[in-house]
């Protein structure tokens, strides 16, 4: 058997589709986040903002603080089932995978404490000072990359080879599927299938703190270094299996794609707030959120096989290949509004960032060619494009059961696509419910769960300015995670 292999080590790379296409993605992926900050905070989902009173006020409103009673320690957990469904030319494909991760620790430290405050739990005003200030320790996981995609049948348009040949790729001719003119017979009917996993995630560690200027006026800042990695491998085939390619030298039996990409990831951001208590029945809140500055160091690599009729295969690596870029997300505008009656809690609330100003910045470019240095200026022009201002809006209740030591929750939050095509990305619906069990005055156990629906649309190669060489599949996206939290409250008397 005749064996052809070519292993290129390319210094240099042009705008392919792997290498390039998950950049704005990038730039969307970074804007939101899927996990949570504490299972009460999930349960309460958007609306969480307008009560801001525990230890998760760290991260979403720093200025709640004040509202822990003295000192509190927060530890989470959470299961994850992941449900992603493709629809690939009507071929409907589903794809489940289970992750499981501890969500937070979180501690709230007392130095002053104010006696001007309500304390639900114990139905009394507790302090002993005439100021408040609290500070606070938080780690989470704001987003959670685990995914698995599976897509995939008979294409009659087009083929990855064709695509490839006409954007003049360099493996179609070394590995004998088009001509030294990248001129190829395979150009439709064949099978294709896609396999995709997805994994790592975004960790945070989080200082901040809260403080009373008098009865109904607090102010909070937090701080926060983020780090993590984002894994991406694609099994991507091409199969002849009707052999309707069978002239030589175009006589391909199967095309094996593998991409991998590893992203290492590391970042800071701020958030500051204040909260104005009404009374201890209503409280209004409003906070901002930095900009996030995220280096990322890139390495990836896409390794070809091509597989023949007579049994001749050949092979084409590109080598491992490294980028390092900023990417630098939007200012985010939070406000939102909470009260209390005859023990039911709600709140409701609402964010709002301009995705379309998220940009990407060369910080150190390896395997550019001169001319594509400006890849990232014409990204971001693509981005202002195609991005557009997100808001997320959430209602949400809390009831405190008068003949039982719980609390029942829920919530529904709406988060709008920050894509202005909705085809490319729909709106995220998220219902969130929850309890609470009161087990003594000082420790509380929460569960939640969370539901959310979302569809969007993936490209498997091409872009729509070649519309026929363009192909893509539709994903819906509909994840269910399960919340297991503890709260502990140290008072001082």
């Amino acid at each position: 058997m005749k064996v052809k292999i070519v292993f290129i080590l390319i210094l240099f790379i042009s705008i392919s589709f792997f290498a390039k296409a998950q950049f704005v993605e990038d730039a969307v992926r970074f804007l939101n986040h899927n996990a949570f900050v504490s299972a009460r905070a999930a349960a309460l989902g958007g609306a969480y903002f307008g009560f801001s009173d525990d230890g998760s006020a760290l991260m979403t409103n720093p200025a709640g603080l004040t509202l822990v009673p003295v000192g509190e320690f927060g530890i989470g957990m959470n299961l994850t089932n992941h449900k992603a469904t493709t629809d690939f030319i009507g071929n409907t494909k589903k794809e489940f995978n289970n992750e499981f991760y501890f969500t937070n620790i979180n501690f709230v430290f007392p130095t002053f404490e104010n006696n001007n405050f309500y304390d639900d739990n114990r139905n009394k005003e507790i302090g002993n000072k005439n100021f408040n200030f609290k500070f606070g320790f938080d780690y989470h996981i704001s987003n959670d990359f685990a995914k698995n995609t599976n897509y995939g049948g008979f294409n009659p348009y087009n083929t990855f080879i064709a695509q490839q040949a006409f954007k003049e790729q360099e493996w179609v001719v070394q590995t004998g599927v088009a001509d030294e003119n990248y001129q190829t017979e395979i150009k439709n009917n064949i099978y294709q299938d896609g396999f995709i996993v997805e994994d790592g995630g975004l960790h945070n560690l989080s200082f901040g703190f809260g403080m009373d200027f008098d009865k109904m006026f607090s102010l909070g800042a937090t701080f926060t270094f983020k780090f993590g990695t984002y894994n991406y491998t694609r099994k991507y085939f091409e199969n002849d299996k009707d052999n309707l390619h069978y002239d030589f030298p175009f006589d391909v039996d199967q095309l094996i794609v593998v991409d991998k990409l590893t992203q290492e990831l590391f970042g800071v951001t701020g958030l500051l707030g204040f909260q104005a208590r009404l009374s201890k029945y209503c409280r209004f809140g409003a906070a901002i959120k930095f900009p996030t500055l995220l280096v990322d160091s890139e390495y990836f690599a896409t390794n070809y096989n091509l597989f023949f009729d007579d049994g001749d295969s050949s092979k084409y690596f590109t080598g491992s290949m490294y980028n390092k870029y900023n990417i630098v997300t939007p200012f985010e505008f939070t406000g939102g509004m909470s009260g209390n009656t005859e023990g039911l809690s709600y709140s409701v609330s609402c964010s709002i960032l301009n995705a379309a100003s998220t940009y990407l910045k060369a910080k150190e470019v390896v395997d550019m060619k001169y001319d594509d240095l400006l890849f990232f200026d014409k990204l971001n022009e693509i981005i202002e494009r195609t991005l557009t201002w997100q808001y997320k809006i959430g209602v949400g209740l809390e009831y405190k059961i008068p003949v039982a030591p719980l609390y029942v929750r829920g919530s529904y939050t709406l988060q709008t696509s920050p894509y202005k095509d909705k085809a490319l990305c729909d709106n995220n619906n998220i219902i969130g419910a929850g309890l609470g069990l009161v087990i003594s005055n000082n420790l509380i156990i929460d569960a939640a769960f969370v539901y959310s629906t979302q569809q969007y649309r993936r490209a498997n190669y091409g872009t729509e300015d070649v519309p026929h060489l363009f192909s893509y599949y539709d994903i819906k996206y509909a994840p269910t995670s399960f919340m297991l939290g503890l709260r502990y409250r140290y008072y001082f008397r």
